[in-house]
């Protein structure tokens, strides 16, 4: 994950899914945007229906042409309309699908948009289906991951029924296998299909998660809070994330809440910690 600072506009035109937005300081919601404000933002998204979606294609087309645009959210409501689905994208003249991601619901989107906000939507995991014997897990950047599950070492005696009975994180962190006790996230998937990538990620975790949960403490002991002091976690929870064990965004969270801050600003304030304490061990 690579917390940034930055601003996002979310441009909605499809209310039935609004509700999906979260509540972030760095998130602005529009129900449009002309060619003069696309030009100031660098982070767009659009959130919209099928049935919306030929009158929105000009706006668009033209954050397309900025260069701002991030991902286009399609609600496509029933299986019905999924049939139709290419044909009516070669109608409107979508030609350029490649951050087009297309759902049902509101879950989706919501993990889409929150990973925007917090610049972790190459790390969390978007939506997931299962094709045959292998994984397809599309990440919040509208990027596809395919796994075989023969190469997961956890589920590749389990049987097709049990390895399709998973559900996504909220907060798009990993996918749980709950009736298996199993739950990955994304890079344990990127590890089992690149066994290459899988020793150089295990190599830079050990000291970049140290470094992350040492500066994880230094920014609790600064405000004065004790390791007991956060709503909705334990006292072993803080202790293993101060120890650089894996965290959810959901954790993180209720630590910012705690500091009365926004979870994206918290994140920041870890990461400029982090380069400190690098700067003071050399």
């Amino acid at each position: 994950m690579n917390p940034v600072s930055r601003s996002i506009a979310l441009v909605v035109t499809a209310p039935l899914v609004a509700p999906a937005t979260p509540k972030r300081s760095c998130l602005r919601v529009f129900s449009n945007l002309g060619m003069e404000s696309l030009a100031k933002w660098t982070d767009i998204l659009v959130m919209v229906s099928l049935h919306h979606l030929e009158s929105t294609v000009p706006l668009i087309r033209n954050a397309n042409e900025c260069g701002n645009l991030k991902g286009i959210l399609l609600d496509v409501p029933g299986p019905e309309d999924f049939s139709i689905l290419p044909n009516f994208l070669h109608h409107v003249r979508m030609r350029n699908q490649k951050n087009l991601i297309v759902h049902s619901g509101p879950d989706v989107p919501f993990r889409v948009i929150n990973a925007y906000c917090i610049g972790a939507e190459e790390d969390l995991i978007a939506n997931a289906t299962v094709i045959g014997d292998e994984l397809f897990i599309l990440n919040c950047a509208s990027r596809v991951l395919k796994v075989r599950f023969a190469d997961i070492r956890v589920l590749k005696d389990e049987s097709p029924e049990s390895r399709s009975n998973f559900v996504i994180a909220a907060d798009g962190s990993h996918i749980a296998w709950t009736d298996l006790d199993i739950h990955l996230d994304l890079e344990s998937f990127r590890c089992a299909a690149d066994p290459e990538y899988g020793r150089k990620y295990q190599y830079q975790k050990m000291h970049a998660s140290a470094e992350f949960g040492s500066a994880v403490a230094r920014v609790r002991k600064k405000r004065g809070f004790r390791q007991t002091d956060f709503t909705g976690l334990s006292e072993r929870q803080i202790r293993r994330i101060e120890n650089g064990d894996n965290t959810s965004i959901e954790a993180l969270r209720r630590i910012a809440v705690a500091y009365d801050l926004d979870v994206n600003d918290y994140l920041n304030i870890v990461a400029e910690t982090a380069a400190k304490l690098r700067s003071e061990a050399k």
